[in-house]
Formats: structure tokens, C-alpha cells, sequence
């Protein structure tokens, strides 16, 4: 029997009479002493995807919120506890040419501040020595309370639904990964 708490509320949750609680990531050390495995979404999902959209006070608090809460969570666990820790296929947006077909031993280039967080999560999990498992999503696609129109195959089901031009570039080739939230 396992008893599942989360810190964000949705309809699933209720649903399944999952304990809830909304606090700041930095507000629940007293829940994770308890946890026998903690599934780390915790981010910034609205972020500058450019050096040129970033600025100091943004950069700061997707640093903050995902290095630094990251870091919380490995420091107030018990020590045979598991982390499932959501990263993002965003470390290698600093890759200067397409790569496809890339290995887990492929060394990540991040560029912009919430890629950056995101592999220094990575980084201190293998310090830590802990019981972890990183996934690297690719953008998360499907329908959802806070959908990102903004990802390519969400919009196109938006311009469809609409009976609205669709247009593509790059003759159509794709190399960006996406990943259905039911996957997920």
C-alpha cells in the first residue's frame, strides 16, 4: 500500500484521493524526510528559450528554483531514498550543428539559464551518490490545464481545429523531440 502526496493540485490527484499539499519547494523538508521516492518536476516551465530573451532577474530565479530546489531535495531526503528527477532535452540546445541519435554518454552543451539549471541538477545528483533516475524529456505535447499552444504540435492542433493556414520550414524535417504528456 503506498501512500502518494504531491505539491501540485490537479484533477487526476483529487480524482485519487492523493494527499495534497501547496507549499514553496523550499517549505517541505518535514515531507521529504518522510518519502521513499520523490518524483522532481519542479521548474520553470516559462523561460527564455535565447541568450537574447534572458535577462539577470529571470536567470536568477529559473537558477533558484531548479539548481538551488534540486539541491534542497538532495539535502533533506533520507539516505535510501529514490529521486526520478525531470530534466530536459534543452542541456544540448548549445549544440552548434543538428545531432541525431544522441547516447547517454553524449556530453551536454547547455546555453541558456533553465538548461543550464537543469544540467547542474543532473551534475549534483552524481555527486550526491544517491538512488536516481534522470529522464530527459523532449517538450511535452497534448492537452492538459496549462497546454503550451506554443509547442509545435500543440499549435498545429489549435490551426487545424480553427481551419487555419498551416505552414512548415525547413521542408518539413523535424529533429526536436516531443513526448505525449500520457507518455509521461
Amino acid at each position: 500500500l503506498y501512500k502518494i502526496i504531491a505539491l501540485q493540485k490537479g484533477l487526476f490527484l483529487v480524482e485519487n484521493n492523493v494527499e495534497f499539499y501547496q507549499r514553496d519547494l523550499f517549505q517541505i523538508r518535514d515531507l521529504l524526510d518522510k518519502a521513499d521516492i520523490v518524483i522532481h518536476c519542479g521548474g520553470i516551465t516559462s523561460v527564455p528559450t535565447t541568450l537574447e530573451q534572458s535577462n539577470e532577474q529571470i536567470d536568477k530565479q529559473i537558477f533558484r528554483v531548479c539548481t538551488e530546489g534540486t539541491r534542497e531535495i538532495i539535502n533533506n531526503i533520507r539516505k535510501d531514498c529514490k529521486i526520478i528527477f525531470l530534466s530536459s532535452h534543452t542541456v544540448y540546445d548549445g549544440l552548434t550543428k543538428p545531432t541525431l541519435n544522441i547516447e547517454e554518454n553524449f556530453e551536454p552543451e547547455p546555453l541558456v539559464a533553465y538548461s543550464k539549471s537543469k544540467r547542474q541538477s543532473e551534475i549534483d545528483l552524481f555527486e550526491n551518490d544517491g538512488n536516481f533516475i534522470i529522464l530527459r524529456l523532449g517538450s511535452v505535447t497534448g492537452l492538459g490545464r496549462n497546454i503550451r499552444i506554443s509547442i509545435v504540435s500543440n499549435l498545429f492542433a489549435k490551426f487545424a481545429s480553427q481551419n487555419q493556414k498551416i505552414s512548415l520550414f525547413g521542408g518539413g524535417l523535424n529533429f526536436k523531440p516531443f513526448v505525449s504528456i500520457f507518455d509521461v
